[in-house]
């Protein structure tokens, strides 16, 4: 039993240092174009979490917020846009390279609903500035 134990272990330590070495590193700043509205978002991703700041470049929209996590190339985070909206934004994304290296991400979001369910699904895209 405690060789199986060992060996468990083993594979648990191994499989994690190879999820964590496998996930894209998001941090930096971003160029956002959400639906037509775009966006400044810069983002700290400490190993699996993220959070950051999103500022609207051409609608009168505060400043927000975001927070989410990272698996492997897939992002995921919500946005709190209150007093706009009462329920935050949830956004999923994939990053991927274009030719000549450009980072990139793409992906949807929705809106969750005052009887807490989504919205129909909007579209986004994002470009790596630094």
């Amino acid at each position: 039993m405690k060789k199986m134990s060992a060996v468990l272990l083993g594979l648990t330590v191994g499989f994690s240092s190879m999820v964590s070495a496998a996930t894209t590193n998001f941090s930096g700043l971003w160029k956002f174009n959400v639906n037509g509205f775009t966006y400044d978002v810069e983002i700290s991703q400490n190993k699996l979490l993220l959070e950051g700041t999103m500022v609207s470049t051409n609608s009168n929209e505060p400043n927000s917020k975001i927070v989410g996590s990272v698996s492997g190339s897939t992002i995921m985070f919500s946005r709190d846009i209150s007093p706009l909206l009462d329920t935050p934004q949830n956004y999923v994304g994939y990053f991927f390279q274009k030719s000549g290296g450009t980072n990139t991400m793409a992906g949807e979001l929705y809106n969750m609903t005052p009887q807490n369910t989504p919205s129909e699904k909007y579209g986004w895209y994002a470009t790596k500035v630094e």
